[in-house]
């Protein structure tokens, strides 16, 4: 095992016991949490900045997907389908996150990338 790269997340009243029975062995501690397997260990409001950030790669991302969705809405629905949704499905069921973590996902899927595979205005939207 690399103890350079082994993290071991504590909360922050376990932290001076973890520093004690861990200074030897080169693992790093942190109260702050870590990035795992793509998804993210520790607390709360850590987790919430973790997903904020995700959440807007994958808004820029459906940006890409919407302009391509204008000329080719079958390939970017596919995309949209089998990537970028994937993503998302398995962070929210590996962190918790709420519905209102989602919601700028929501939008961008209501008034752009959904009307620029159908042709149409954005669904409810009466035009």
């Amino acid at each position: 095992m690399n103890s350079l790269k082994t993290w071991l997340a504590v909360k922050e009243c376990h932290l001076d016991s973890a520093k004690e029975i861990f200074k030897d062995s080169g693992f790093q501690i942190t109260t702050d949490g870590k990035v795992y397997l793509g998804s993210f260990i520790g607390p709360d409001h850590m987790k919430d900045v973790f997903v904020q950030g995700k959440v807007k790669s994958w808004l820029t991302e459906l940006e890409g997907i919407s302009s391509v969705a204008i000329n080719q809405p079958h390939a970017a629905f596919c995309a949209f389908t089998h990537g970028v949704v994937n993503k998302w499905r398995y962070l929210f069921r590996t962190t918790g996150q709420t519905e209102e973590s989602l919601q700028p996902l929501e939008d961008a899927i209501r008034y752009k990338f959904a009307p620029a595979v159908t042709g149409r205005p954005a669904f409810g939207e009466n035009k």
